[in-house]
């Protein structure tokens, strides 16, 4: 920057009154936070893919974890549509690529930990999966969980991977918000009809369960709307190198599992989560 004498003659610019320069600081580009385990998904469509054998897999075993692989599985399809049918979005390959680089945070997390190699899986979804083989644990609590660590977690540092910038990214981003939040009002009728004892040929709902689905979905769609707009704010912090963010991102989403699993010790909630009345 450079600075000019000021006119007046009382004061004059000397080496000890020197304003300091402005220190502008670049935006930093998109970095890798993880190697990546399996080979990226290159389009959607293959994201879709990986999430049916994923699915495929956690229904064989009656995992609880299925219920997760299912409302992404839906929600992703829906990504897809959307972008193949007529859309708003001003760059579409914003959210194409958003949505590989998003996945590929889960499939990461998920292989590691089928193969048992904890240390390329991060806390929060080690926790998450941890959880899920809890017979104490709800099914819709292991479902919000996985949300929460995928979004809170998971989302900004894709957001930050692919350089999301302000505009209409951000757009492009609030619009997508709201194509989640329908989605996820469809996936619970989904999800009722495939885990449900008389409905379905897996019984992973219990009575705790149904309360949640009825009581608390319409918060748990807010709650979404709200964590993902949070999300954003945390890429662009990122993006500038902020030393902070990251950290925050973990004990915050560290502290919600904690919550989770001190809740789960309640011998009602205990009651809840082993009756299957449905």
């Amino acid at each position: 920057m450079v600075v000019r004498p000021l006119s007046s003659p009382t004061l004059r610019v000397t080496p000890a009154n020197r304003p300091a320069p402005v220190q502008v600081v670049p935006r930093k580009p998109a970095t890798s936070w993880d190697q990546p385990i399996a080979p990226r998904p290159q389009d959607i469509s293959a994201v879709i893919a990986r999430l049916h054998t994923i699915r495929d897999e956690l229904a064989k075993k009656q995992d609880v974890r299925v219920v997760w692989a299912t409302t992404y599985l839906l929600q992703t399809e829906n990504t897809l549509k959307a972008l193949q049918g007529p859309n708003d979005y001003e760059n579409p390959e914003f959210i194409r690529q958003l949505s590989t680089r998003f996945a590929q945070y889960f499939f990461d997390a998920y292989d590691a930990y089928e193969r048992g190699d904890m240390a390329h899986v991060s806390e929060p979804w080690k926790r998450v999966f941890d959880l899920a083989k809890d017979k104490n644990e709800l099914t819709m609590e292991t479902l919000l969980l996985s949300i929460d660590v995928h979004i809170n977690y998971d989302l900004p540092r894709a957001l930050a991977d692919i350089n999301a910038q302000p505009g209409a990214n951000q757009r492009d981003f609030e619009r997508y918000n709201q194509l989640f939040q329908d989605g996820m009002t469809a996936a619970k009728d989904k999800i009722i009809t495939s885990y449900s004892r008389k409905l379905g040929p897996i019984n992973l709902l219990s009575l705790g369960d149904k309360l949640l689905f009825w009581l608390d979905t319409p918060l748990a769609i807010k709650w979404i709307g709200f964590i993902r707009g949070r999300a954003w704010d945390r890429a662009m912090a990122l993006e500038q190198g902020d030393q902070t963010t990251f950290p925050a991102m973990r004990k915050n989403t560290l502290g919600y599992i904690q919550n989770v699993e001190f809740v789960s010790r309640n011998p009602i909630h205990r009651f809840l989560a082993r009756e299957r009345v449905f």
